[in-house]
């Protein structure tokens, strides 16, 4: 009878630990997802429009969503190592990348498939959101 109940418990035990290793949370779930992906988006603000020439200006208030921006790194920007210009295709300067994401952006620099304007708030000084497209094949 002991016997029996030794097994019995050691399996109720084995499926416990089981049931256990099959929970997962909604960041796994997100995490595999993102694996399996070929392109994976990633958004972030563009900084510095507001002190931009009035043609740059200009430049970024003609922007429509999805128009394609150019990213060219500034290694020699005196406030920033890291910095990051966002460039309209006709090359006119409407900003940077913020400084929270530019240091992530330039790590994935060799995975960048396109960038563009993904969301804009309209005014006489329009607040810019890009978002890049990384290689993940």
């Amino acid at each position: 009878m002991w016997i029996f109940a030794g097994i019995v418990i050691i399996g109720l035990i084995l499926f416990a630990i089981d049931k256990e290793n099959q929970k997962r949370s909604p960041i796994d779930d997100r995490l595999a997802q993102l694996k399996k992906q070929k392109v994976i988006p990633f958004s972030f603000s563009v900084k510095g429009t507001a002190y931009r020439t009035k043609e740059e200006i200009a430049a970024a208030v003609s922007l429509n969503i999805n128009d394609l921006l150019i990213l060219e790194s500034e290694p020699n920007n005196p406030y920033d190592k890291n910095a990051i210009k966002v460039l309209t295709l006709q090359g006119y300067l409407v900003g940077y990348v913020d400084k929270e994401h530019n240091q992530f952006i330039l790590r994935q620099w060799g995975r960048i498939l396109k960038c563009y304007v993904s969301s804009k708030i309209e005014g006489d000084i329009p607040y810019l959101y890009a978002t890049i497209d990384i290689d993940n094949a």
